[in-house]
Formats: C-alpha cells, sequence, structure tokens
C-alpha cells in the first residue's frame, strides 16, 4: 500500500510545500488515525515502514502502523521545487 501523509498547515492554505518539514496539523492527525483504523477494520497487518524522512511522512506512518519496523527511505523525499 502507498499513503500519502495526512494535511498539513500548508497543505489547508493551499501552499505548496515541496521539501519544507512541516507537521501534521490535527485534522492531519486524525486522517493518519482513521487510515489506521481502516487497516486494523481490513485486518490487514503492516509488516513494515518505508517513508519520506520529512516529519509529516514520518508522523503519518508512526500513527497508521505504530508497531513495525520503520524505515526511512531518502528516496521518497517529495520533489524539491525551489524557493
Amino acid at each position: 500500500y502507498i499513503i500519502r501523509h495526512g494535511q498539513t498547515a500548508n497543505n489547508k492554505a493551499k501552499l505548496l510545500q515541496g521539501r519544507s518539514d512541516i507537521p501534521l496539523n490535527k485534522d492531519g492527525i486524525r486522517q493518519a488515525e482513521a487510515a489506521a483504523k481502516w487497516f486494523r477494520d481490513q485486518q490487514i497487518r503492516i509488516d513494515r515502514v518505508y517513508s519520506s524522512p520529512l516529519i509529516r511522512a514520518v508522523e503519518t506512518a508512526k500513527i497508521i502502523a505504530p508497531e513495525a519496523p520503520f524505515f526511512i527511505e531518502d528516496r521518497l523525499i517529495e520533489m524539491d521545487y525551489g524557493p
């Protein structure tokens, strides 16, 4: 499964965030919790997680699969669109 990170303040403001390291906002946390519930309800066991190093991706992944082995993968980082 591929999961996009939950909402951040920049997402909500419709700002391009690129590689800005922005954490999840309250809605983003709720979205990640809803995704975690969906996986549990479907009885899908996540046996490992690969995440971008950006905090929004790490937070989302750790909420969805807190028990799974966790790996940071730099190749998953957001595109750099410049300033």
